[in-house]
């Protein structure tokens, strides 16, 4: 598995009822289509940031779901997340679901 973290800064105030709509409205769906979907997760850090994890089975699959991501954010975020996202994407060597 592989898993992609984004760390967005300079998230605008009171924008996390935004980000959590589209996230329920249109990230999850997305995710739900793409081939090789694992889990996603969308964190408010506080301090205008926000962070997300996806995981996907095969790093290609993840960075199809990077691209995807990227393009969404732009499309309908880019008016409370104005920058771009830190990003890391590694190999998942340990994980466990409940």
């Amino acid at each position: 598995m592989f898993a992609t973290i984004r760390r967005y800064e300079g998230v605008g105030v009171g924008s996390m009822e935004v980000i959590e709509v589209a996230a329920e409205q249109q990230f999850f769906p997305l995710f739900e289509r793409m081939p090789g979907f694992v889990s996603h997760t969308v964190i408010d850090t506080g301090e205008n940031s926000v962070m997300s994890m996806t995981i996907f089975e095969t790093q290609e699959q993840a960075e199809a779901g990077n691209a995807a991501v990227r393009d969404l954010v732009q499309q309908i975020l880019s008016h409370v997340m104005p920058t771009p996202a830190t990003i890391v994407v590694g190999k998942v060597v340990a994980h466990l679901d409940q």
